[in-house]
């Protein structure tokens, strides 16, 4: 009975559907990243956007970077607390912060750093462009 209450004790159930509780957060988060970034490619990402046809199409391709290097790096994200189920392992779970620190370790981690930071650049700018010209019709509701 002592054997049988030792596997069966809270906390290895805790850490058993701990691990996929993460692997189900994570593949949440992996494919709303890999969604956002899609939306960003093939997307009316301007839609709400109430300025002439020519103006859109000067933001459009800053929103479509900026938005799409959101979702490369919230997919990112989702990766990370995948392989941190898989592995077993909480310090393999990184927020942004803790990706673009393992990304300097990489032979051009510091390339695709700048390349993130450009495209969070980008996404703010459409953010705030978006803001400002953001077409709101009260019949909707």
């Amino acid at each position: 009975m002592a054997a049988a209450s030792a596997t069966c004790s809270p906390d290895r159930f805790a850490i058993r559907h701990g691990r996929l509780l993460i692997g189900i957060v994570g593949v949440a988060v992996l494919v709303g990243g890999i969604a956002l970034f899609v939306w960003a490619l093939i997307g009316e990402v301007d839609r709400e956007v109430s300025l002439p046809q020519q103006e859109k199409r000067l933001i459009r391709p800053v929103a479509r970077y900026g938005i799409a290097g959101r979702g490369a790096v919230v997919a990112l994200v989702g990766g990370f607390l995948i392989a941190a189920s898989l592995y077993n392992n909480p310090r393999e779970a990184h927020e942004v912060g803790g990706i673009l620190a393992a990304l300097r370790h990489l032979a051009y981690g510091r390339v695709l750093i700048g390349l993130f930071g450009l495209a969070f650049i980008g996404s703010s700018l459409f953010d705030f462009v978006a803001a400002f010209y953001r077409r709101f019709d009260p019949a909707e509701g």
